[in-house]
């Protein structure tokens, strides 16, 4: 078989590129149903890091009008195609490999989604992302799965409070921090488009809840100065017996459980946050908490999870110039009443996981983001301590298309230096295409 090289991706990504669609944005349907570019609404156009223009239309519900289109529904979609050559291809893709998928130095489309975005009544607007995931899955098809990913139903108002404005409403959504409007959050944090076939960074429980539970939250924004959030969250696979018996090729359709166990009972989520404008800047600091309890197959033991995170933003947005700094912190408890076998894992556990991005943009077009990502953990059998950095170039052509150039370098894997770590080290090509 002939095996593809960075050329050849290279041409792919320019041929996707130029025959891709004409001028569109990031949601296009959000820009034909508002009249505004994604530059007003995404730094930069660094997709999904929010403006204060974005901040605002996602707290309205996505509800603002002023533009114009003629389809009957908000509707969009977005592909995304990569290629990544890691020099460990044989360990960091053996699983990948088996199945005949995602091998190193191959072409692949990770990802292909379609969107309702927009207005849906009066107050109330959605986002809600279907995928096609075709990552690590037999050629066969038979278990790839089309699924509900990020998902996120709203009613946004705002009244008078005390001669202070509030914006406030509430989110059905399937993925805690999916409905907040911050950069600095696990939903929509750098990196935005990871690896077919990388190594990944130990993360708490909370990062992986996404798309596995279902949760109403109450939100506020008063004085453009204090957010708010509380809810809780539900598993949402054993809960939705229709959707969970559906099958698409012999697999299951989404809404099913990625963990070892299921959520019991309900998560309380809280969110807060203190944000300020002054000119060209702005600023946030917060921080946001649940706790977990995970039913593990063939026990009636709960394991306990207690993850609270610390987080800021910073953004400068002035002519031709756009910079988003985000930092977060998450502390994990874990008491593993269900999983503990003094074998595989201990009674007590706990992980910190520290994130950190700089992205910068010329001219909406040119941009340089770098990222750092760390783990340390206490307590378990194997060790968790691994830190990697992620260095990107990105380029925006066009609107509708960013062309990416991403390396993840490792410098810790799983207790792990040397080449064990650096052998895991990961360059990529990719391209994400909206209309």
């Amino acid at each position: 078989m002939k095996k593809t090289t960075f050329s050849s991706a290279a041409f792919a990504t320019l041929f996707l590129t130029i025959v891709g669609v004409d001028n569109a944005y990031a949601l296009p349907s959000f820009a034909r149903q508002t009249g505004l570019s994604c530059t007003m609404c995404h730094a930069g156009g660094q997709f999904p890091a929010l403006t204060e223009m974005g901040r605002q239309f996602k707290l309205g519900g996505y509800t603002m009008g002023g533009g114009e289109t003629k389809m009957p529904l908000p509707l969009a979609a977005m592909i995304q195609v990569d290629m990544s050559s890691t020099k460990n291809g044989s360990n960091a893709t053996a699983a990948a490999s088996a199945n005949g998928v995602n091998e190193n130095n191959k072409i692949n489309f990770p990802q292909m989604s379609v969107f309702y975005g927009g207005k849906i009544y009066d107050n109330f607007g959605a986002f809600v992302q279907i995928t096609y995931d075709s990552s690590d899955l037999p050629k066969d098809l038979t278990t790839r799965r089309i699924a509900a990913d990020n998902t996120d139903i709203r009613y946004g108002n705002n009244t008078t409070l005390l001669d202070n404005s509030l914006i406030y409403g509430a989110s059905l959504n399937n993925n805690p921090t999916v409905q907040d409007i911050y950069a600095s959050t696990p939903a929509w944090g750098f990196p935005w488009a990871t690896p077919s076939i990388s190594a990944g960074i130990p993360g708490p429980m909370i990062e992986g809840l996404g798309g596995n539970v279902i949760g109403m939250n109450a939100y506020g924004l008063y004085a453009d100065t204090l957010y708010a959030e509380f809810g809780g969250y539900q598993d949402s696979y054993n809960r939705n017996d229709i959707l969970k018996n559906l099958t698409f090729n012999g697999g299951p359709i989404g809404l099913q459980s990625g963990n070892d166990g299921v959520l019991n009972g309900t998560a309380p989520y809280l969110r807060l946050a203190l944000q300020h404008t002054s000119g060209d800047n702005f600023f946030m600091i917060g921080g946001y908490g649940s706790k977990m309890n995970i039913k593990q197959a063939g026990t009636n033991q709960l394991d306990e999870y207690t993850d609270v995170a610390l987080d800021g933003e910073y953004q400068y947005i002035a002519d031709t110039h756009s910079l988003t700094l985000t930092a977060r912190n998450t502390w994990e408890k874990q008491t593993l009443n269900g999983s503990y076998d003094g074998v595989n894992a201990n009674l007590h556990q706990s992980l910190s996981v520290f994130s950190a991005m700089a992205a910068y943009t010329f001219d909406s077009k040119y941009g340089v983001n770098l990222g750092y990502n760390q783990a340390t953990g206490s307590g378990y059998v194997s060790s968790q301590d691994s830190s990697a950095y992620l260095i990107e170039a990105a380029y925006t052509p066009i609107e509708s298309v960013r062309i990416v150039l991403q390396g993840m370098i490792f410098t810790k894997l799983n207790g792990q230096t040397g080449s064990a770590a650096s052998d895991n080290n990961t360059i990529t090509l990719g391209a994400w295409l909206m209309f």
